[in-house]
């Protein structure tokens, strides 16, 4: 089961009785509303979730067993770092790796911080992102988003080419200054 909808089932089995708006879910769940519509509707016909005809939505027995024996702590791959570290980044503007890495929730290990360097240097090679030249107060560098063209994280192929799945999987644009004010 993919993360977002294992995550949603979490969120809902929390409070197993409570009756839940969609407006209640996409606040809880930090997911836009276009996001949200299809995950439920995946999880009402695997029945893991109920809907009643006044579109309030809870979570069936199915849902909460699921929920109880999945591991509490899914492994975090290299493509959902990248995913979440981009989202924090558009919410953000501006932040250095340790930030992203609290904002999302991930220990800030030798590993994360530094596969998070190295998709923050791929995308300075582009339009989207450049580096400040002011840093943290302990000299962490700062990134900046200079342009944020969707929801989607840019993808750096195995070639090391940036690609935005926001624009149909074009590549994106080098950078002429990588830097940012």
């Amino acid at each position: 089961m993919a993360a977002p909808s294992l995550a949603l089932l979490r969120i809902m089995a929390a409070e197993p009785d409570r009756r839940w708006t969609l407006l209640q879910l996409v606040a809880a769940s930090e997911l836009s509303q276009d996001e949200l519509s299809p995950l439920l509707q995946w999880l009402r016909l695997a029945k893991l979730i109920g809907r009643n005809p006044r579109q309030i939505y809870t979570i069936t027995d199915a849902g909460a067993a699921l929920v109880a024996i999945s591991p509490t702590e899914p492994k975090v791959t290299k493509t959902d770092l990248r995913s979440m570290v981009w989202r924090a980044l558009r919410m953000q503007r501006k932040a250095s790796v340790t930030e992203l890495l609290d904002v999302i929730g991930q220990p800030a290990t030798d590993t994360t911080r530094r596969q998070v360097r190295a998709y923050l240097t791929k995308l300075c090679g582009t339009d989207l992102l450049g580096i400040s030249r002011f840093k943290t107060r302990t000299g962490e560098r700062l990134y900046q988003l200079l342009r944020d063209p969707g929801p989607l994280a840019p993808v750096v192929t195995n070639k090391g080419h940036v690609i935005d799945p926001n624009n149909g999987g074009l590549p994106l644009p080098l950078a002429e200054v990588a830097h940012a004010a």
